[in-house]
Order: C-alpha cells, then sequence, then structure tokens
C-alpha cells in the first residue's frame, strides 16, 4: 500500500508514517484487510522467518501500535536485538509521546 511512508530508517530500527484507515497489526478479525504489519513483512521479511514464534516476528517488528482510525508514526525494530530494547522503552514510559487532536 503506497499510502504507508517510511520516514526514518537505519540498521535497526525504522519510523513509520501510518495514516488513518489501516491497521497497525495482523489479527483473527482483521483476515482480509491489509495492515501495517502485512506492508513490513512484504518489504522486509522474508519467507519462513514468520514461523520463528518470537514476539519480534509475531509482530512484524511493531515495537507499539496506535487505532486504526488514528494516523500517526510507528516505530518498528529490524532485529531482535532493536526490537526488545525498544519495547522495554515503552515499557518503562522513556518515550515521550505527544498526541494532537484536530476537531471541526
Amino acid at each position: 500500500m503506497n499510502d504507508i511512508k517510511i520516514i526514518y530508517e537505519d540498521e535497526d530500527f525504522l519510523i513509520v508514517d501510518k495514516p488513518s484507515g489501516i491497521i497497525v497489526n495482523k489479527a483473527d478479525t482483521t483476515e482480509g484487510e491489509f495492515t501495517v504489519q502485512d506492508f513490513l513483512e512484504q518489504k522486509y521479511f522474508l519467507e519462513g522467518k514468520t514461523a520463528d514464534e518470537s514476539d519480534f516476528y509475531k509482530r512484524g517488528g511493531i515495537v507499539h501500535r496506535i487505532d486504526k482510525e488514528t494516523s500517526g508514526i510507528l516505530v518498528v525494530a529490524k532485529n531482535k536485538e532493536s526490537f526488545e530494547n525498544l519495547q522495554l522503552q515503552f515499557k518503562e514510559r522513556k518515550v515521550n509521546k505527544t498526541y494532537i487532536a484536530l476537531v471541526h
């Protein structure tokens, strides 16, 4: 899907600009809908790696989520070490988040 833009990337992680209307992670309830995870798996992960049962592969490297109808920035790890490190930073509230609401 061309609406998903990568705004930063290095060897360990990438930053994705997710538009509203797109689901972040695959689930039984999202079957048939294109997700950010589908985009990432098509672009970065080779077939067979998704058979790995670690959270890193189950989540396609996605460190955190935002709602389907919310647009915003997602942090995505490109390896298990980065995934675990970034998740810990979110869990320990070391990541500062800013929310902006546009109301009409």
